[in-house]
């Protein structure tokens, strides 16, 4: 057998072999999940404790406590502007709610911090409490916090009030979206799951190695040299 023959069988075979591993990850064999989904699983609970930064943003929020701020919230949607007014005025808030905004007045830290302690249930896997307390289905509630602290944002900026609105937005990125993300999902530590993590990482190497040999041989058999 002359070279190039063996090389085309040999990368025939590898990307045989590499199609036949893949069509195994997608079997549910891992607690009922395929390979793919179990890892991906995996990774979500181990990253959502590093991703924890509400305790740290209440503490920011409890500084700002004392600043009045007078907010016109632009919000066109009809419906979230409705539940929107429904979950201020459940925390004791008295807004005005007109064809396109709502406005009210609101002492700017409690604000913030009145948003952040649905924002940490809702991390916590304890939407239940969420929506016994509006009335609304959770991820509702978090979804209509996380237009209503936008629209805060761009309302504190046409004032020039900058150094809030970034805050409001450092809120909304690592609180509220980063909770309505990871709801549902527990955390686990990664010393736990080590040789799990340990595996994948060595098989992704493997695998990307294993598909780049298969491309390299069979470029090869058939006469393609660099």
């Amino acid at each position: 057998m002359n070279e190039q023959k063996k090389n085309l069988l040999t990368g025939c075979g590898l990307l045989l072999g590499f199609a036949a591993v893949l069509v195994f990850m997608f079997l549910p064999l891992i607690q009922g999940k395929n390979m793919i989904d179990y890892f991906d699983n995996l990774y979500n609970t181990i990253s959502k404790g590093s991703a924890y930064y509400i305790p740290k943003l209440k503490k920011d929020a409890v500084r700002h406590e004392g600043k009045p701020v007078s907010l016109v919230l632009k919000i066109e949607d009809d419906a979230i502007r409705r539940d929107l007014a429904q979950v201020l005025t459940v925390n004791g808030l008295t807004v005005e709610s007109a064809p396109g905004e709502i406005s009210l007045n609101a002492d700017f830290g409690k604000l913030v911090g009145i948003s952040l302690e649905d924002t940490d249930l809702m991390f916590a896997n304890q939407g239940a409490k969420i929506a016994a307390r509006y009335n609304l289905p959770e991820k509702n509630v978090l979804f209509v916090w996380w237009k209503g602290l936008n629209a805060v944002e761009k309302s504190l900026t046409r004032q020039k009030q900058y150094s809030e609105a970034k805050f409001v937005g450092t809120v909304v990125q690592k609180g509220v979206e980063t909770a309505y993300n990871y709801y549902g999902i527990s955390v686990q530590n990664i010393g736990d799951q080590v040789y799990a993590v340990v595996f994948s990482l060595v098989f992704y190497v493997v695998y990307t190695l294993w598909f780049g040999m298969g491309i390299m041989y069979l470029f090869k058999g058939i006469g393609l040299h660099i």
